[in-house]
């Protein structure tokens, strides 16, 4: 029987973070999903309970011979979060069914790998970029154009200049104090704050642009793997539909766009 990641014969699919995109470094601690065929004999299982399991429905996936926390299982694709504290290089992956080891794959890890969701399912902007998960903290609507396809009446408006938003990420590294690979984030004080300086930049090109350092960086509070960025947009930030990145210490996530209105009144 062929259990196994990518490169098998029967599904030869890469390991993609959970962002689900391939062709980058993994970040340590981050979500991951597996790919491959034959994991689950019993259907999809999620896990029902913190920490998470790392035996679900019988399968497991190893990440250099060690047992990784499992959100979810089927029959082709696992998702788990990667072990805290990884070297960085080439980790092995293998998968596991009742006991019985799959092919091994290898998976390119970083400690910071980061990466900003992008809602691809919605229009994209019209330079043809995406927008992505970024939420007004006032109300806990997304920061898009109010009239954009795809979106219920009243979930979504521009965000202002002076607004608090949210965005959700994916590998920002190790955090202090530590979280337990599997975990729950802490949701009382001393929050998860990431190791590593977070700047948000806004803009870019002819659009002009401009930085800012968040109040908070960190896991997101009760979630495994996940990571909060809390910032305030800041005046001379362009208005419009703006490309937003993260930059940490030698390295740069994606960019998704968000809409960005004039400061409120």
């Amino acid at each position: 029987r062929d259990i196994g990641v990518t490169g098998v014969q029967t599904c030869a699919l890469p390991i993609y973070n959970a962002a689900f995109e391939t062709g980058h470094a993994v970040g340590s601690g981050t979500i991951a999903a597996v790919f491959g065929s034959q994991f689950s004999a019993t259907g999809p299982a999620y896990a029902g309970s913190l920490p998470l399991p790392t035996t679900l429905a019988n399968v497991q996936v190893l990440v250099n011979g060690t047992p990784a926390p499992l959100f979810y299982v089927d029959a082709n694709q696992a998702d788990i979060q990667l072990l805290f504290g990884l070297t960085a290089g080439q980790a092995v992956i293998q998968v596991a069914r009742n006991g019985q080891g799959g092919n091994q794959i290898s998976a390119n890890v970083d400690s910071i790998a980061p990466r900003l969701f992008a809602l691809t399912q919605l229009p994209a902007s019209s330079d043809t970029s995406p927008f992505g998960i970024v939420i007004n903290a006032s109300d806990g609507t997304l920061a898009l154009p109010s009239n954009l396809g795809g979106l219920s009446p009243g979930a979504a408006h521009p965000a202002h200049i002076g607004d608090v938003i949210t965005i959700y990420a994916l590998g920002l590294g190790p955090v202090s104090p530590s979280v337990t690979t599997g975990s729950g984030a802490p949701a009382t004080p001393p929050l998860a704050n990431t190791v590593n300086t977070v700047t948000i930049n806004f803009g870019g090109g002819f659009l002009g642009n401009s930085t800012a350092v968040p109040s908070y960086a960190g896991l997101a509070p009760n979630y495994v793997g996940l990571y909060q960025i809390n910032v305030t947009i800041p005046p001379g930030t362009p208005i419009g539909n703006v490309p937003v990145t993260i930059q940490m210490p030698g390295h740069a996530s994606n960019f998704v766009e968000m809409a960005i209105a004039a400061a409120s009144m």
